[in-house]
């Protein structure tokens, strides 16, 4: 009981984030200013976290191979800068609801890719889920109705954020997943901060003009709702296995667009909820089917 307890928290943390993300973004904070200090003080977070639990040997953890430097850098690219900048980018200019659900079809990209290398074979259930994505996404955007609370542009940087995401996991996966987590996402999130800060340097003069409640939540949004869903989801997949936990994490979606309604006044149609349901179900079918397929190769 407690792994799904753990693993729906994780989704809830995750939810909580878009819905937070999204509420700073459209009260006029700088998306640059967000994403340098999410990703910021986010690595300053699992920095600490690594301190109390490896108060010993911390330093070791942290202790990067040659060859896999570049790797790393590559993560913090793709992760701290391409998901975290990209998903903020997308939510000025899509309902939160939208942002998740393109963030969320990361999942079916890394399908594809392995569909296509060759690694895995192209099965009916790939095939039906991989039409239901497309089926449900139309619904969702509601690209046939008179009113969208999207805009192309919107839709392009959600693209982008799904695309780095699933490069980002197809990384960690076979590259770098002899690393501890906790190694993996303080190099992300820290390499990510200082691409942010080269990229715009004025983001540091710009954080004392910040109003105290804006800038309490998003101290929140990264010492909490950025931090504790992985260490949640870590302890869901131990207890339940990777397969109850992917099912059951897909609840972040649903659960994104009905704390939308209730905080952000969000409404979406029968047709769009009926393809969040579709999504979501695709999503775990391919998920569940991806991590029965056994480990993959790693070079």
């Amino acid at each position: 009981m407690k792994g799904y307890l753990y693993t729906i928290g994780s989704a809830f943390v995750y939810a909580s984030q878009v819905i937070l993300s999204k509420y700073i973004l459209t009260g006029g904070t700088d998306t640059w200013l967000f994403s340098f200090m999410q990703v910021g003080i986010s690595a300053v977070v699992m920095f600490v976290v690594g301190l109390i639990r490896m108060p010993n040997g911390f330093g070791a953890k942290l202790a990067i191979k040659k060859q896999d430097i570049l790797w790393i850098v590559l993560l913090g690219v793709v992760g701290g800068v391409g998901t975290n900048l990209m998903l903020n980018l997308a939510l000025e200019r899509v309902d939160a609801g939208i942002g998740s659900m393109l963030l969320f079809l990361h999942p079916v990209l890394i399908c594809l890719f392995f569909l296509v290398s060759g690694v895995r074979k192209v099965t009916l259930t790939n095939k039906i889920s991989l039409a239901m994505v497309v089926v449900g996404s139309i619904l969702v955007l509601n690209i046939f109705g008179e009113k969208h609370s999207w805009t192309w542009t919107g839709i392009m940087f959600g693209l982008l954020t799904c695309f780095f995401c699933a490069c980002f996991f197809l990384i960690l996966d076979l590259k770098l997943s002899q690393y501890p987590i906790t190694t993996i996402f303080f190099y992300d999130w820290m390499v990510g901060a200082l691409i942010i800060l080269a990229m715009k340097p004025s983001v540091l003069a710009a954080i004392p003009a910040l109003p105290l409640n804006t800038l309490l939540i998003i101290i929140f949004i990264s010492s909490v709702a950025t931090v504790l869903p992985s260490f949640l989801l870590g302890k869901g997949v131990i207890l339940i296995g990777s397969e109850r936990s992917t099912v059951v994490g897909t609840l972040e979606l649903p659960l994104t667009v009905l704390l939308a309604y209730l905080f952000l006044s969000e409404v979406m149609v029968p047709a769009q909820l009926f393809g969040i349901v579709l999504v979501v179900s695709a999503v775990a079918a391919l998920s569940v089917e991806g991590s029965k397929s056994g480990p993959l190769q790693r070079s």
